[in-house]
């Protein structure tokens, strides 16, 4: 019975170390993530910027570290010193050990940013280069704190780090990651410099991303407009046109009082596959039936090609000219009614009584006519028997029209509604 009760204590205690170890935390958080060797803040700010970044890593899933240098001692570059800091350190969240380490060396006024695990892969050279250009600003401006040069860095790190789509994982309540908690509370808002480019289906090649980023950001720049390109590779249970336009809502992409945007959305999901172009507010009166239908013409031959980017890129080629142009041209979709008096049928008629008439002409040439009344004297009376009464024509004229046929890429549908959270949209686009 002891053996039974030893055997059993021991199990238990492997289950429990075993627990242990899977239970082990996504990051150290024992660690000081602020470190100022050149004593540039004040211990209270030095308390508040370590609290600050310890706060925001489990919920952005994104280590923060910084170190402010008063000397660089090290022979090697500094890309190689930060590698080294970094791991010796153990920063980073999770098994990739995703972070961004900024480094400031106070000694030569130099600095640089350092991206780790998945910041280095699924955050564009786009994105990353205005992060910089931030920096740049608020380092090289001696009339701000260096306390403040940092909190304001941080405050636009977090931010970017939320749009930066680092985590696809889904939330407790089953939606994605940018889904709203709160549907009723929810209010609209206009987020600051929002990413243009959503590729949560994976499409995209880096090059081709950035492609796109740096088009939809130039579109949005230079005409004053608010585009973005989402793909998914689910509607999470709603209509594509709902989760799109929930997608532009609570993305902040609206623009203006009324929160007008226009988002491209491609869904990858088996069995709901399809792609809308989906409005809001004042935009929905200039993607209307019409130019939905002609986007739908441009992306159809390619995306059931599966040339996905080649679709998205004529897609937002058109728009931009579009707007360069202040003129939308649009295909006009065939007409389901029948054309009697179309111009084939016109010409073929014209066609038909120039033969005929040149064809009785003919005929009128080799016959000898002669009067009614001498003509009867070659008629013997009650000669003409009439043995079949069908009748049968030596000479027909038959018209043929080309049958117009439906569009190949199929039928678009283009429908309006309310998102989630009560805006207005409009959605136009086709399944396949």
């Amino acid at each position: 019975m002891k053996k039974r009760i030893s055997a059993l204590f021991i199990l238990m205690t492997l289950i429990s170390c075993f627990i242990y170890v899977k239970a082990e935390p996504a990051y150290d958080g024992s660690i000081y993530r602020f470190n100022d060797y050149a004593e540039t803040v004040t211990e209270e700010e030095h308390r508040l910027l370590n609290n600050r970044i310890n706060e925001s890593i489990e919920p952005l899933k994104m280590d923060f570290p910084i170190f402010i240098l008063d000397k660089y001692e090290y022979d090697g570059e500094l890309y190689e010193y930060a590698n080294i800091v970094y791991e010796n350190n153990k920063f980073g969240y999770g098994d990739s050990k995703d972070g961004i380490f900024l480094i400031i060396n106070t000694e030569n006024g130099e600095y640089n940013i350092f991206f780790y695990g998945k910041a280095r892969s699924v955050i564009p050279k786009l994105q990353k280069d205005m992060l910089f250009e931030l920096t740049d600003s608020l380092f090289g401006d001696e009339s701000i704190s260096v306390y403040t040069s940092i909190d304001l860095y941080l405050t636009k790190v977090f931010d970017l780090a939320k749009e930066w789509n680092i985590d696809k994982a889904d939330k407790e309540n089953g939606m994605p990651y940018w889904y709203t908690d709160d549907v009723d509370a929810f209010e609209n808002y206009h987020a600051e410099n929002p990413v243009r480019v959503v590729d949560n289906a994976g499409i995209f090649t880096d090059e081709q991303k950035l492609e796109l980023i740096e088009q939809v950001q130039r579109i949005c720049n230079l005409y004053d407009f608010s585009y973005v390109i989402f793909t998914d590779d689910s509607s999470y249970g709603l209509s594509k046109d709902v989760y799109g336009a929930d997608f532009l809502y609570y993305g902040g992409y609206g623009k203006g009082d009324d929160f007008s945007a226009v988002c491209f959305f491609l869904c990858l999901e088996e069995g709901n596959r399809g792609w809308r172009t989906i409005s809001t507010n004042s935009y929905e009166d200039i993607f209307n039936a019409d130019v939905t239908y002609t986007i739908d013409e441009i992306v159809d031959g390619d995306m059931r090609s599966g040339r996905y980017y080649e679709a998205i890129k004529k897609a937002t080629d058109y728009i931009e000219k579009s707007l360069s142009e202040d003129n939308f041209a649009i295909i006009e979709p065939p007409s389901n009614k029948p054309n009697f008096f179309g111009w084939p049928l016109i010409v073929g008629i014209i066609i038909a009584l120039i033969i005929a008439a040149m064809v009785i002409e003919g005929m009128k040439a080799k016959m000898k006519l002669h009067t009614a009344v001498s003509a009867n004297e070659y008629l013997e009376k009650n000669s003409l028997k009439i043995r079949n009464n069908s009748v049968r024509f030596i000479y027909s004229t038959v018209t043929k029209s080309k049958k117009r046929e439906s569009s190949s890429s199929g039928g678009s549908s283009h429908s309006s509604g309310s998102s989630s959270s009560g805006g207005s949209y409009s959605s136009g686009g086709r399944d396949f």
